[in-house]
């Protein structure tokens, strides 16, 4: 069995980062849409499919949305309108050759690989797709566990922090004009002038230094 994943039960409904959820309902709003004054929200349409995702949002985060308290700290009811982060997840084998060797290498800086799992039925290598994400509120998620009637896989530490690490380094990337970069011929001249330069400060101090010293 992986010692990346724990399986928890469908009865633990305490939600947190790096859990896996099969064939969830996410919403996508009719992308061809075009909003006008006389535009009624009522009447747009919502296109409703199954995914594969894990939950991005921090731990910490939903334990609060589950938990609220007043400034007493007294118990307050959930905050099930919280909207939960989710990113979709694949399997390795979807990608040619080449891309999934790139992913394996951890060269592919929008995708985080996660080990395959073995319960008895088989989870292959899945694929985080860090460019995309969806968000659905807390209430829908947990109304979700509460049908789904199976165990889920959890990630450990430290993956699941590697996880979200790499989610935020891919918000963080600056891109920049490739022109900025040193070419291979200029940075050889550069090197060569340097140890140039080197060279003939070392021979000034030996002339300086004192005969028979």
């Amino acid at each position: 069995m992986s010692n990346w994943y724990e399986l928890v039960d469908s009865s633990d409904y305490s939600l947190l980062q790096g859990d896996i959820l099969f064939n969830v309902s996410v919403y996508f709003l009719d992308p061809d849409v075009t909003f006008t004054e006389d535009t009624k929200l009522e009447e747009l349409e919502l296109y409703i499919e199954e995914r594969d995702v894990i939950v991005m949002t921090q731990s910490c985060d939903i334990q609060k949305a589950l938990n609220p308290v007043d400034r007493k700290g007294n118990p307050l009811p959930p905050e099930l309108n919280t909207q939960i982060l989710l990113c979709p997840i694949g399997d390795l084998s979807q990608f040619k050759l080449d891309k999934a060797k790139s992913i394996r290498d951890n060269k592919v800086n929008t995708v985080y690989l996660i080990n395959k799992f073995d319960d008895g039925s088989i989870y292959d290598y899945l694929v985080v797709d860090l460019s995309s994400y969806y968000t659905l509120p807390l209430g829908h998620i947990i109304n979700f566990l509460k049908t789904s009637g199976s165990k889920r896989p959890r990630l450990y530490n430290p993956y699941r922090e590697e996880l979200s690490q790499k989610f935020a380094l891919t918000f963080m990337r600056v891109g920049t004009d490739d022109s900025t970069k040193i070419k291979d011929d200029e940075l050889d001249e550069g090197i060569k002038r340097a140890v140039a330069k080197a060279r003939e400060e070392l021979a000034q101090r030996q002339e300086e230094e004192p005969q028979g010293a």
